[in-house]
């Protein structure tokens, strides 16, 4: 419906009952945005031709045994990796294509919303042909909605919770995720990686090389989503780099490279010697100078001088910044307090930026 939502996920660790907080107040909050969340919720899955409360559709539940009661029910929904039942038959994830009108003066405008459609039905299919394994130390419930969000199919160990749907022994799988060095059985026929390649692929909103993301390897800085660099401020080398991998300029995201000991030593000897050869070239100037002076002496005598050609580019910048000044002299006071707050937020911006370039 266009609107953003950002939705905020805390990490699933044990929670200590705080003894200063009043938890009757917190409860009442909770029933409010429960029962609101319902409504909206309701709307949701009716735009989209699905039954509220979600029902599973019960044909597609793996080990229907373990359902004894409403319990068991639930948690099956809640492991977000089970087909939901629709209000109507056919496909829920059916597209309706846009209309095509005959061109006229808003052709630029449908072209957008046409490419626009394009990039999100493409991302809704980053994952399309990747079957994912969940090891058991990685955080299940957030990698299960993203991957099956945009296209994947995805499980996890049977035995810590309901609602796999496939075995770690599938030879199908293609990338295998965990979130510790090495493992003691691996398959040869899948891709090992750790989870922030999953979250790093959607920000990126392509599939980023796995190269980086290997076991036991130190993973490249996480970039927020939620930042947009303007002009004149500090953007991330990994930021640049993103950014020409999206438009196909390099391969790969790539680490500096640490120079070894005798880069290192060959660099300092060579240091060493521009020391020198600076010694030795300031003690040349100074002799020339010195013998120029004499030779001027000398030979002193005027010549006819060349007049000086103006350079039209500097004579434009230099027109442009003496208008600029007779217009910042010509404002209100009003206006100029005004300018001048915007001049030093820009500048304090330019010294945070090089500052962050210093510190790298």
């Amino acid at each position: 419906m266009g609107q953003l939502i950002t939705w905020i996920v805390p990490h699933a660790l044990g929670y200590a009952k705080p003894t200063d907080v009043d938890f009757k107040i917190m409860v009442t909050f909770a029933q409010f945005y429960s029962t609101m969340l319902g409504f909206i919720n309701y709307k949701l899955y009716n735009s989209i031709n699905m039954i509220y409360p979600p029902k599973l559709a019960m044909e597609n539940i793996p080990n229907k045994e373990l359902l004894e009661g409403e319990d068991d029910y639930t948690e099956f929904v809640a492991a977000l990796n089970l087909n939901l039942k629709s209000s109507i038959e056919g496909s829920t994830e059916e597209e309706i294509p846009l209309d095509e009108f005959p061109e006229t003066d808003d052709t630029d405008e449908m072209r957008d919303r046409k490419a626009n459609e394009e990039t999100i039905k493409k991302l809704k299919n980053l994952f399309s042909g990747c079957k994912v394994f969940l090891n058991r130390e990685v955080p299940k419930e957030s990698l299960v909605f993203i991957i099956r969000c945009f296209g994947g199919e995805v499980s996890f160990d049977k035995t810590l919770f309901v609602g796999a749907t496939f075995d770690e022994s599938d030879e199908s799988i293609t990338h295998h995720i965990i979130d510790r060095p090495t493992l003691t059985k691996q398959y040869a026929n899948r891709i090992y990686v750790q989870p922030q390649w999953v979250y790093d692929s959607v920000n990126a909103r392509m599939l980023l090389p796995v190269e980086l993301y290997f076991p036991g390897e130190v993973l490249p800085p996480h970039l927020s989503p939620f930042v947009e660099e303007k002009e004149g401020e500090y953007v991330p080398p990994e930021k640049k780099a993103l950014i020409d991998l999206q438009n196909g300029i390099i391969k790969g995201i790539r680490r500096p490279v640490e120079s070894s000991d005798e880069e290192l030593s060959a660099s300092d000897s060579s240091d060493e010697e521009k020391e020198v050869s600076y010694k030795e070239t300031d003690a040349e100037k100074k002799r020339k100078l010195e013998n120029a002076k004499t030779e001027g002496q000398k030979k002193m005598k005027v010549t006819e001088g060349i007049p000086a050609k103006e350079d039209p580019l500097k004579l434009a910048e230099k027109e442009a910044a003496e208008e600029k000044r007779l217009a910042i002299m010509m404002m209100p006071k009003k206006t100029k307090r005004l300018y001048n707050k915007i001049v030093y937020g820009q500048r304090r911006k330019n010294r945070e930026a090089q500052k962050l370039k210093e510190k790298r």
